[in-house]
């Protein structure tokens, strides 16, 4: 009897203790093969945090602004705050691409720590309390944070290091039960740079900034890379440059789930971005997925699905775009079929 009390006592005490919950929900991307990175759940889980990380242009921030958009035009009352620290004044050009509402995508233009972190703390958390539906936040990016020491130096040549490594964790501290409690979607860009250690950079070329502490906040590490060979771009051939060269007008870019605590890991994908029209292709992923996991049936050159057959993957991917019903059974299949 007693030990009942004492369990009932300490359930209790956990429930003070409890965030309080939100509507759980999963952000994703308009293009299946971004969700597919994210096992079962098929897309990022509300409430916890993708670091989008690689080398310069190489897609992180247009991989951001694809879930801001697919978000927008899937819950005509989501807002999503966009902290620029780079003050880059291209928005909306990528609004329009990727499907973005201006009217609730508001962005900041600041590198004052204060005012990304404190504010997420204080002020999004009060606005959210009081109904604001705020969605997803992005922090676009880490590198362009002007952090405590560094922004307290007497001059520019004075060198500060391990600024974002000491400040990071506690700022992540402080915005961690908001983002948890309120179901926030949390994106951070971040710039990678080169492993200076020769013995490591033979495993691992790169290192992501901000300090092993990171690693205990983010769920999600999510590698982009430029494709770069002449076959990954795409152009108009009706167009020219000054030099008589075809405009280049989208290239491919590959997205890796590098390590994760909520999903599968070193699970990579393909997808097409177009400089006018966001992410592309959404059938050739699906079609993509539904070979490499045995979803269909391949015959020599020949595609075979529920009775039907293609020649090809392209022709397949063809039926697959032109049919709506079939690609959102495919995908149903691909979940199903998913190992976690």
């Amino acid at each position: 009897m007693a030990a009942n009390n004492f369990l009932s006592q300490l359930k209790k005490d956990a429930k003070k203790l409890e965030l309080g919950k939100s509507d759980s929900w999963i952000a994703q991307a308009a293009n299946p093969a971004l969700n597919y990175l994210f096992g079962k759940d098929f897309g990022m889980k509300a409430g916890y945090t993708a670091m989008v990380y690689g080398p310069p242009k190489s897609g992180k921030s247009l991989l951001s602004f694809a879930y801001a958009g697919h978000l927008h035009q899937t819950d005509p009352e989501a807002i999503v705050l966009h902290f620029d620290t780079e003050f880059r004044d291209n928005m909306e050009h990528w609004q329009k691409a990727f499907g973005i509402d201006p009217e609730r995508f508001i962005s900041y233009q600041t590198n004052n720590p204060v005012d990304i972190f404190d504010y997420i703390a204080n002020d999004v958390k009060a606005m959210v309390q009081s109904g604001a539906k705020i969605k997803m936040v992005i922090v676009d990016s880490l590198a362009g944070i002007m952090y405590p020491k560094e922004g307290n130096k007497d001059q520019t040549t004075d060198h500060v290091m391990g600024d974002a490594a000491a400040y990071l964790p506690g700022a992540m501290k402080k915005i961690l039960p908001v983002i948890r409690q309120f179901k926030i979607a949390l994106l951070l860009c971040q710039h990678i740079r080169d492993n200076m250690d020769p013995t490591m950079a033979k495993y691992r070329p790169y290192n992501v900034p901000g300090g092993k502490g990171l690693k205990h906040f983010v769920e999600y590490w999510v590698l982009v890379e430029k494709i770069n060979n002449k076959d990954s771009r795409t152009f108009d051939s009706d167009k020219k440059d000054g030099a008589g060269n075809a405009i280049q007008i989208g290239h491919k870019i590959r997205v890796k789930m590098e390590e994760s605590s909520m999903s599968p890991q070193n699970r990579a994908v393909e997808v097409d971005l177009s400089y006018t029209d966001g992410l592309i292709n959404a059938h050739e992923a699906v079609a993509d997925l539904a070979v490499g996991m045995g979803i269909v049936e391949m015959a020599g050159a020949w595609v075979q699905y529920n009775g039907k057959k293609w020649q090809g993957v392209s022709n397949f991917a063809l039926a697959v775009k032109e049919d709506p019903e079939l690609q959102k059974t495919l995908i149903e299949k691909i979940r199903e079929n998913d190992i976690t």
